[in-house]
């Protein structure tokens, strides 16, 4: 099976996301929105409802996921484009499933660590963690 990617059209690069590598998140959405259910001064029920167009999480992690330090490293570079856009493509379903992504910087875009320290710090070094993006 193929690894899981994230696609740069802009700068024709990608990044190849470990194929273990789940959307932790994926069942937490709702693609309906609803306000605080009110009363009306008569004692009715007023619920407001709509459908969301955009803004689903994706959160990419898992407990033993290993992503090396220079890949965390170009996507900590790329979290400082404004209005960056990517292709996510996830190879771990059938059939794979493609979103246009992008960071959600408004929660912390990554969240890495080593598996183990050592120093000095590899490129090639495996770190776990977190990847926060948002389909757009």
């Amino acid at each position: 099976m193929p690894n899981n990617t994230l696609f740069r059209a802009d700068i024709n690069e990608t990044i190849e996301l470990p194929e273990d590598m789940q959307w932790t998140d994926e069942f937490e959405w709702s693609d309906l929105a609803q306000a605080t259910p009110q009363y009306t001064r008569g004692g009715a029920l007023v619920i407001q409802q709509s459908t969301k167009l955009a803004g689903r999480p994706v959160t990419l992690g898992g407990e033993w996921v290993w992503v090396n330090r220079g890949d965390y490293k170009k996507l900590q570079e790329w979290t400082a484009i404004p209005q960056l856009q990517m292709t996510l493509t996830l190879h771990n379903a059938n059939p794979a499933r493609t979103f246009t992504v992008t960071f959600r910087t408004h929660e912390g875009a990554i969240d890495c660590r080593p598996v183990v320290f050592t120093a000095p710090e590899l490129d090639d070094a495996p770190y776990t963690g977190e990847i926060r993006l948002i389909i757009i």
